[in-house]
């Protein structure tokens, strides 16, 4: 199994534990790799009122955790941004690309091929119960879950954890080509709709995962204590969050 971590650096420190924990979980031989931009940003803490702020990021605070928890770390990359671009299909998919590359050259330098490679983000918490996955066969994705928007009735999903097989982690890598509107300029569809029809475009479909009961995306406002959140607590919690920014 490749674990494929992507994104920005955030919460990693924090969310580390819970990430290994999860891949434990299905006893398999994991194989870690992980890309990242060369700064963050430091969110502010709402009781604080403090500033966002941009900081550089240093692999030891990457392969900090790694070390500690005795985990394979295969490879990595500290990547500059040519653009921040807003949208966050891009934004992942940039550094998607590369962290692909990385699995594949490994690959081929052992000479085999992954059974599993999961893409994800590193700044996750994920929620026990965990349960066993299913077969990634080829041109299968577990990803989501998939649910039609209530508002246009599309088909969307969640755009922060992606399961499959090696080739179609392939397909995935190179969705940032993806430009339906030709003009980088124009405001796309959302990330989640995009994601979808990318794949649907390169006949990968999309199954919904009972990988985990459920999770949510640390941020710093959650209490120390993760595991003892209730799923009301948990929704309460990320509604103020997003509410402050918003401010």
């Amino acid at each position: 199994t490749a674990v494929i971590l992507v994104g920005e650096l955030r919460a990693w420190l924090k969310a580390a534990k819970c990430l290994f924990d999860y891949f434990d979980h299905q006893e398999h031989q994991i194989d870690y790799f992980f890309v990242t931009w060369s700064t963050t940003r430091t969110f502010w803490w709402p009781e604080e009122k403090s500033s966002m702020t941009t900081r550089d990021v240093n692999a030891a605070e990457i392969l900090a955790p790694f070390v500690r928890h005795e985990k394979n770390l295969v490879d990595y990359m500290i990547v500059e941004y040519p653009n921040r671009e807003n949208l966050s299909f891009y934004y992942q998919g940039y550094l998607s690309q590369y962290a692909n590359k990385l699995k594949k050259g490994h690959e081929k330098a052992q000479n085999y091929v992954y059974d599993h490679v999961v893409e994800m983000r590193p700044d996750l918490f994920i929620r026990e119960p965990y349960a066993k996955w299913d077969v990634a066969d080829n041109n299968v994705l577990f990803g989501g879950p998939v649910w039609p928007d209530q508002t246009t009735g599309k088909m969307m999903m969640q755009d922060f954890y992606y399961r499959s097989n090696s080739a179609t982690n392939d397909i995935l890598a190179q969705r940032y080509t993806y430009r339906p509107q030709g003009d980088p300029a124009v405001t796309p569809t959302e990330n989640e709709q995009l994601i979808i029809s990318w794949l649907s475009s390169k006949g990968v479909v999309i199954k919904p995962h009972c990988d985990y009961g459920f999770n949510f995306i640390i941020r710093p406002n959650f209490p120390k204590d993760l595991a003892g959140l209730t799923m009301d607590e948990a929704k309460r919690l990320d509604q103020e969050w997003i509410a402050y920014q918003w401010q």
